[in-house]
């Protein structure tokens, strides 16, 4: 979900709010999921400055899937590794 908001007066504010997951290509499992959220306001009401701060919400929203998704796979254990079996 993505919107801009306009106020009563002066230049509106990006809001993204965008549901991740993450998904294993062996199984398709769902690994980790997650709900980001960014707002950006507009420098200035015109279109220049409303796209520029749309720009840059998407931006910070980008950068933190990408920090989670890295941090999601790197703590799972490697392909193939071995996985403690029942106590006997």
């Amino acid at each position: 979900h993505f919107e801009a908001q306009y106020r009563a007066s002066g230049p509106p504010q990006w809001r993204i709010e965008l549901n991740a997951d993450l998904i294993s290509a062996a199984d398709r499992k769902v690994i980790a999921s997650r709900i980001f959220t960014g707002s950006k306001a507009a420098t200035e009401n015109n279109m220049t400055a409303i796209v520029d701060s749309a720009d840059q919400a998407w931006r910070d929203v980008a950068a933190q899937i990408v920090d989670w998704s890295a941090d999601a796979l790197a703590r799972r254990p490697a392909a193939g590794a071995s996985r403690p079996g029942p106590s006997r």
